[in-house]
């Protein structure tokens, strides 16, 4: 697979993650009134820092993975797309796991 592709692919799925996190947590929150049991979370919710948090942590990762992944050669570019891939993972989870949760409230 062409490097370019899989980068796109890489930063789209990680950001759909964190979009479906923050959708279906906050829908959560606000309409069906559950509350948030990870304490990170929260707390930076509670402060108002959650979007501020994620928005800083999804422009740094794509940083990096941009400037990286021109640097390295082809050969180690895959190791570069490992944290975004798996951070995007584990949100889409989160979110798929959320709306779970909603669905049987």
């Amino acid at each position: 697979m062409e490097l370019q592709i899989l980068k796109k692919m890489v930063i789209s799925f990680y950001g759909f993650g964190i979009l479906l996190d923050h959708i279906t947590t906050n829908i959560g929150l606000n309409v069906f009134k559950v509350e948030e049991i990870n304490i990170i979370t929260f707390f930076l919710i509670e402060n108002g820092l959650w979007m501020y948090v994620d928005l800083i942590l999804f422009v740094f990762v794509i940083s990096l993975l941009r400037f990286f992944s021109d640097k390295l050669t082809a050969r180690n570019n895959m190791v570069v797309f490992i944290f975004p891939f798996l951070s995007g993972l584990i949100r889409m989870i989160v979110g798929i796991w959320n709306m779970v949760i909603l669905y049987h409230l």
